[in-house]
């Protein structure tokens, strides 16, 4: 929504890449509002406090308690659950992506079929030197596994020392303790968006390599 028109780049952009673009377009403005209606609530629910506190005079203590579950509500859990939610979403579509362009390409075959494997055999076959691309969905992918199977939370996860190690590579994700669960994978605001564009550049790409192949086939 941000990004600058640019009349060139639409003409000279394959049709079929509209789709995905349009995809990781909507995970970033998704997260944009709901990142921007928290922000909205946190600060409605401190007002209400103070109001009611006016009105009916807390006992000591009991307005900061309010405010720091408020905190707690709108600055930490439900951030970051929008947050996760996103890495799903940009993964998924990815996934979406990678199963279409397998029509496209004679994928070598793997033992498991997962959108790892697919990466590595588009990479080989169309020669993208895009090895650090790859690498960063690789380690976003450990992050979703993470989420999705253990809550985003390290000691519940049987693959917590690659996890770890994905987290580090990742700017503003980390593993920190803000809840009562224990470590667990927090991504800042924000830090999502510069991968999502990545992502969007790699997809494209091999979708374009993928076409010149299927047509360079039927001839």
């Amino acid at each position: 929504m941000s990004e600058t028109w640019d009349p060139q780049a639409f003409l000279n952009t394959p049709i079929h890449a509209f789709d995905f673009q349009v995809m990781i377009g909507d995970i970033i403005d998704f997260l944009e509002f709901s990142e921007n209606n928290i922000e909205w609530q946190l600060r409605r629910e401190l007002q209400e406090i103070r109001r009611r506190d006016e009105l009916e005079g807390f006992p000591p203590g009991y307005r900061e308690h309010l405010e720091e579950n408020a905190e707690f509500r709108f600055g930490v859990s439900l951030p970051l659950r929008v947050r996760y939610a996103a890495v799903i979403s940009l993964v998924t579509s990815v996934e979406w992506s990678m199963r279409h362009l397998v029509k496209h390409f004679k994928v070598p075959n793997c033992k498991n079929e997962t959108i790892r494997c697919m990466m590595k055999g588009l990479q080989d076959f169309t020669r993208i030197q895009r090895n650090e691309d790859i690498t960063v969905f690789e380690d976003i992918l450990q992050v979703r596994n993470c989420i999705v199977h253990s809550a985003g939370l390290l000691r519940d996860d049987k693959y917590s020392d690659e996890i770890s190690a994905s987290v580090r590579k990742l700017d503003g994700f980390s593993l920190e303790n803000r809840h009562f669960l224990g470590t667990h994978v927090y991504i800042q605001r924000g830090a999502l968006n510069p991968y999502a564009e990545r992502m969007k550049q790699l997809v494209i790409e091999l979708r374009d390599c993928g076409n010149r192949q299927s047509t360079a086939s039927a001839k």
